[in-house]
């Protein structure tokens, strides 16, 4: 079976390298507001804050549940101040990267 799963990966692999298709593994932060340690800080909180909006109002702790959601809203708005990063003037050029 080990095998098998490495014949698979090497088909793969020639496949992308036929098509062209380069994935980019390097770990620099592509985003201009922001670190690669608070993506990955925002992926947790996001992931966290769904759950613990689900106990939440389960448990019919309502101000905390709309305290969880804003919590999780400045993520989002982090995210907005990235793209409008990116739509700024003189930006455009970079976009198609």
């Amino acid at each position: 079976m080990v095998e098998q799963n490495g014949q698979q990966a090497l088909a793969l692999a020639k496949m992308q390298q036929m098509c062209g298709i380069e994935e980019d593994m390097d770990f620099d932060a592509p985003f201009s507001t922001f670190s690669w340690a608070y993506w990955q800080e925002a992926q947790t909180r996001m992931f966290l804050g769904f759950g613990r909006f689900q106990r939440a109002i389960s448990n019919h702790q309502f101000q905390l549940a709309a305290l969880i959601a804003l919590e999780m809203q400045q993520v989002v708005m982090d995210l907005q101040k990235e793209v409008c990063s990116w739509l700024e003037p003189g930006k455009e050029s970079e976009l198609g990267k």
